[in-house]
């Protein structure tokens, strides 16, 4: 269940955990009790993105495919965050 709009949390720290079709936070049932996941504070110390300085190509080596090859792009994050609890565990990516 997605309840109570919450504002955003100031640049470079992120509060608590947004779905992303509505900026609410993101409540999670365990048994019959509802908690807030808080995940405070989460620092990002280092933001690097590129994309490759080349046009996009195009491939039509097939007469009935069209192939539109873009830039790659490519961006690494450092981040700092809380002690995870007994059991839990985080998917970046």
């Amino acid at each position: 269940a997605f309840l109570n709009a919450h504002k955003q949390a100031p640049a470079g720290v992120m509060g608590n955990l947004y779905s992303k079709a509505k900026r609410a936070i993101v409540m999670r049932t365990i048994g019959q009790k509802t908690h807030k996941q808080n995940i405070l504070p989460i620092r990002i110390n280092e933001l690097d993105a590129k994309i490759e300085n080349r046009a996009t190509t195009l491939d039509e080596k097939s007469p009935a495919v069209l192939k539109y090859r873009t830039p790659h792009f490519r961006a690494t994050a450092t981040v700092k965050f809380p002690a995870l609890e007994s059991g839990e565990h985080w998917k970046i990516g």
